[in-house]
């Protein structure tokens, strides 16, 4: 028998194995005034924050007001943009990328942690970003953040194009136009053309050809001759 029964506990857990499309349609909503409101909330101290600060001793940390929508594991924009529950962050990220990452990783020291803050997030804990998807829904696939604004609306931020791809875009501009000028050729419009034609151009028997015989003046030895030849003939 054991002597010290109370150094010990035992417990019975019941658990229940659940899909990623279970758990997805298990995760709560968050409306988008709700999450609007959190938004603003995060970024108070942004806008309150002078931007010429010459106090040395008081440093305040504030958030950016970039809204990343790429996901930060899959490197791709959110289809389900979620954030766990008590996070301070702006970004979300994936859900299906987060369940199907954590499932399969090895190292369960290493589950279940907030990709963006590192903090103790269980799939319990998450929710559905209903802001962030109006934004992922109202922007053009290409634009990978926004600028949250003071009154709550946001501004794409465009990058410019690199060199390749400006002269890719110049080569598809030149190939639209040369496309476009073979459809009216081929509609009927022809352009005079006139040339003009150098007297080297023209063959020398052509030249012999064009020009007038001229007759030579006979002497009276060679009209006396001729006319005896009439006589023969």
């Amino acid at each position: 028998e054991d002597e010290n029964p109370t150094g010990y506990a035992f417990a019975l857990v019941r658990t229940q194995t659940m899909t990623t499309a279970q758990i997805a349609t298990a995760t709560p909503t968050i409306a988008e005034d709700t999450a609007q409101e959190r938004v603003m909330a995060l970024l108070a101290d942004t806008w309150a924050a002078p931007v010429d600060n010459d106090d040395d001793e008081e440093i305040t940390c504030v958030i950016s007001n970039k809204l990343k929508l790429r996901c930060p594991l899959s490197f791709e924009r959110c289809s389900i943009p979620v954030r766990g529950e008590n996070c301070m962050h702006l970004q979300c990220f994936g859900l299906l990328a987060y369940l199907e990452s954590n499932m399969k990783m090895r190292a369960l020291n290493n589950r279940w942690t907030c990709p963006v803050c590192n903090c103790m997030l269980r799939p319990q804990d998450l929710r559905r970003d209903a802001y962030v998807e109006k934004v992922l829904a109202e922007t053009p696939e290409h634009i990978d953040e926004v600028l949250i604004m003071q009154d709550g609306s946001y501004r794409c931020i465009e990058e410019a194009p690199s060199g390749g791809q400006a002269a890719i875009d110049r080569a598809a501009q030149i190939a639209e136009e040369a496309a476009k000028a073979a459809a009216v050729a081929d509609d009927g419009d022809v352009e005079e053309m006139f040339t003009t034609i150098n007297d080297t151009d023209v063959p020398k028997q052509q030249k012999r050809k064009a020009q007038p015989s001229i007759q030579k003046h006979l002497t009276k030895r060679q009209r006396a001759r001729m006319g005896s030849e009439n006589d023969s003939d």
